[in-house]
């Protein structure tokens, strides 16, 4: 039983002992009838109690029951419940705690939103800032100021064999077994937070070809926006072709030096024995005479060449184009020629079935190129040796075929003789500034959309094949119309 029906039972109890007392004893009924009001009186506020405290008790419950809903379903709302007094202050201080806190948890959701969208835009960059450098070309290696791995891309590990999946970082001599790179990164640690670039320079076995390749690498400190040094990048370039592009150009130089010397040497001589009429007689003029025509002729093919190739490089060549006798033209290849094949007894020999052969393009660029496939022919067969030309026509295509039975050139060097300054090793002693084939190619190809192509066997000899558009194709390539190079193979 509540407190406060205790109270109400012992209150009667007590009122009617004392009533009772009184009857006894014969005491006035006034004071019994005070003692009765008291008791009524008593039993009236006990009553009223009951019903406050009923009502205090029910809004307690109600006020705990809808706490205890928000609570449960997460939503943010207010306390709805009658109140009167002491509790409509206590009601409404729960309702301004919960208005309060829902305008801070709207702040927060919002903030957390715009961290999300920022955290995923992060990431998105980040994912493409690594697949873009994943995709770069030369090898790329990016290391924290503890010399650990953070990432590397594909070509880096192909090139120095090795395999890093890039969620994590992981030091870098657990993982590459190149001491060049580990050395340049330790060295780049050593030097602080000065901005100073690093560079190696080495040979390293190519795992795929097994061909030995020069590397070249450079390594850059890296910054945060507080100027603090976070850690390095390494960048691997291969610098093989550049290399040889250099010594080529070398060896051009000293070539073409060597050829210039050569015929300069043989005209100053010679018109140094005119001028001062140290000859027996006039045929010792006349020969000196065409000994220097010739050395001169020599020299001017030299500058030929090369004054050809630049303007074809640079779009500078001003086609003439028109319909000729091919016939005509290998005649004068071959005889120019001649003297060249005569002095070390080498026959040329021409077969073409159609003398009426027609061809359409630029006569005199043709001509050097075709002239060109010849002399090569000459100065790459032995004495006493054969060279070919011929020429046919099929299906609207002209084939040119310049064979010798020469020293030949093996598969490797084939892929490579039509590259600008590239001479076959080993033919040093044949004079040339690998400058005609890169010529020869460009006029067949580039100005006349035809194709060129070798086939030869060392020791055998060679057979260079010149396919040409004829009358009516060649005069739809000039107009702008694309021919297919594939059928010519």
């Amino acid at each position: 039983m509540n407190t406060k029906y205790k109270i109400l039972a012992i209150t009667l109890i007590f009122t009617c002992s004392i009533i009772g007392i009184f009857s006894i004893f014969g005491i006035g009924a006034n004071i019994a009838a005070v003692i009765i009001s008291a008791g009524v009186i008593t039993l009236v506020f006990f009553r009223s109690i009951n019903k406050i405290h009923s009502y205090y008790t029910n809004t307690h419950i109600k006020i705990s029951e809808q706490i205890k809903e928000l609570d449960e379903s997460h939503h943010k709302g207010m306390i709805m419940v009658d109140t009167i007094n002491e509790l409509a202050g206590l009601v409404s201080a729960i309702n301004n705690h919960l208005t309060l806190e829902n305008e801070n948890s709207l702040e927060h959701t919002k903030q957390l939103r715009e961290l999300k969208i920022s955290r995923d835009n992060a990431e998105f960059e980040l994912s493409h800032l690594k697949s873009v450098i994943y995709s770069i070309a030369e090898g790329v290696i990016i290391t924290d100021q503890k010399s650990n791995i953070i990432l590397a891309n594909r070509k880096a590990q192909e090139r120095f064999d090795f395999v890093f999946d890039n969620n994590g970082p992981e030091p870098i001599e657990d993982v590459i077994m190149c001491p060049e790179i580990i050395s340049l990164v330790t060295e780049s640690n050593f030097k602080d937070n000065t901005y100073i670039e690093l560079c190696r320079q080495f040979d390293v076995n190519d795992p795929e070809t097994n061909v030995t390749r020069t590397l070249k690498l450079i390594c850059w400190p890296v910054f945060d926006s507080e100027d603090r040094r976070i850690g390095q990048v390494i960048i691997s370039y291969d610098i093989t072709t550049e290399n040889e592009i250099m010594m080529m150009k070398d060896d051009i130089i000293n070539s073409i030096s060597h050829e210039l010397k050569t015929p300069l040497a043989a005209i100053k001589a010679y018109a140094e024995m005119i001028s001062q009429g140290e000859f027996d007689n006039t045929n010792d003029a006349r020969e000196m005479a065409v000994t220097i025509e010739n050395q001169a002729k020599r020299l001017a093919g030299m500058i030929d060449d090369i004054l050809y190739l630049s303007r074809v490089e640079n779009g500078a060549v001003n086609m003439i184009p028109q319909a000729f006798n091919l016939v005509k033209l290998i005649d004068e290849t071959i005889m120019t020629a001649a003297p060249i094949a005569n002095e070390s007894n080498i026959n040329i020999v021409k077969k073409i079935d159609d003398n009426e052969l027609e061809c359409y393009g630029d006569y005199d660029l043709l001509y050097h190129a075709i002239m060109n496939l010849l002399t090569n022919a000459i100065k790459y067969t032995n004495p006493n040796g054969k060279v070919t030309i011929s020429a046919k026509s099929d299906k609207s295509v002209i084939y040119i075929h310049i064979i010798d039975n020469g020293i030949g050139i093996s598969e490797e060097h084939q892929k490579k003789i039509f590259d600008k300054f590239y001479r076959v090793p080993g033919a040093k002693n044949i004079k040339g500034t690998g400058l005609g084939l890169n010529l020869t190619k460009r006029v067949v190809e580039e100005i006349h959309s035809g194709f060129i192509s070798v086939k030869s066997i060392p020791g055998r000899g060679s057979n260079f094949t010149i396919c040409l558009p004829q009358l009516e194709l060649g005069k739809e390539v000039l107009a702008g119309c694309t021919v297919n190079k594939n059928k010519y193979y």
